[in-house]
């Protein structure tokens, strides 16, 4: 008996030795690996790493005691699909942080847009992203709403384009436009240089000449910009004499004598 109880004590403190061993290789080697994994993942596959190892040390002391494992090995494979079967939805959510973790199409404090929902993203994990609103409310979504979904990241560049649609009445000179609006442009430090804004005719409206502005700027600038050039347009066009119509319906009535 005693030699049965130190060799279990052996196996025991041989899993313990190797499961930090194996932990600190496994780390190591996703440092120096060339795909970026994340915090929240490493310490994750560190821990499966612990569990699978003093799971299979634990068996083994077991059987070093004379504990017939089998029945054993049976029992939690049975109770594993039995749990696996009743938390399936949970562990979709798991296999979806894992790739999210894995492949970083987002991460903390960026802008994104993921199921409808759009917003920063204030915390992630294996389970579940949170993403705060632009009116502060906090959304927990769970991470297979997101993985297999359209994923926009309004953060992922240093630099984005912003559209604008800028309608001008039939009458107007387009040229005129175009000129006045890219002088407001230019004279935006906000507005990209490199590369440079473009002012083009869009279309033919119902009431409108469409003109599309197209303007880069830094992402963090973004929203402040479109504010910006949106008023700046306005009121330029208008000092310029240039009509900004508004939708409207010609009326005409037909007497019948």
């Amino acid at each position: 008996i005693g030699l049965r109880l130190g060799g279990a004590l052996l196996i025991l403190l041989g899993g313990w030795l190797l499961a930090k061993l194996a932990v600190r290789l496994a780390t190591r080697l996703m440092e120096l690996s060339r795909f970026e994994v994340s915090k929240i993942l490493r310490q994750f596959i560190g821990k499966l790493i612990k569990v699978a190892i003093w799971a299979i040390a634990g068996i083994m002391a077991l059987g070093q005691l004379g504990v017939n494992v089998g029945p054993l090995i049976a029992g939690l494979g049975v109770t594993g699909f039995i749990i696996g079967f009743a938390m399936q939805q949970t562990l979709a959510n798991f296999a979806a942080g894992f790739m999210i973790l894995l492949y970083r199409p987002y991460g903390i404090g960026h802008s994104v847009e993921v199921s409808g929902i759009s917003g920063k993203v204030e915390e992630m994990n294996l389970s579940m992203t949170v993403i705060r609103t632009g009116d502060n409310a906090k959304l927990v979504v769970p991470n297979g709403k997101i993985w297999g979904n359209v994923i926009r990241n309004n953060s992922a560049r240093e630099t984005r384009r912003l559209d604008l649609v800028i309608g001008i009445g039939y009458d107007a000179d387009i040229a005129k436009a175009k000129e006045v609006i890219l002088d407001i442009l230019a004279k935006n430090d906000k507005v990209l240089t490199d590369p440079g804004p473009t002012v083009r005719a869009d279309g033919l409206g119902d009431s409108a000449v469409n003109l599309i502005v197209r303007p880069w700027c830094r992402s963090s600038d973004y929203g402040a910009l479109k504010d910006e050039l949106i008023q700046a347009i306005k009121e330029g066009l208008e000092r310029a004499g240039i009509e900004i119509p508004y939708p409207q319906l010609d009326v005409h009535m037909v007497s019948k004598g």
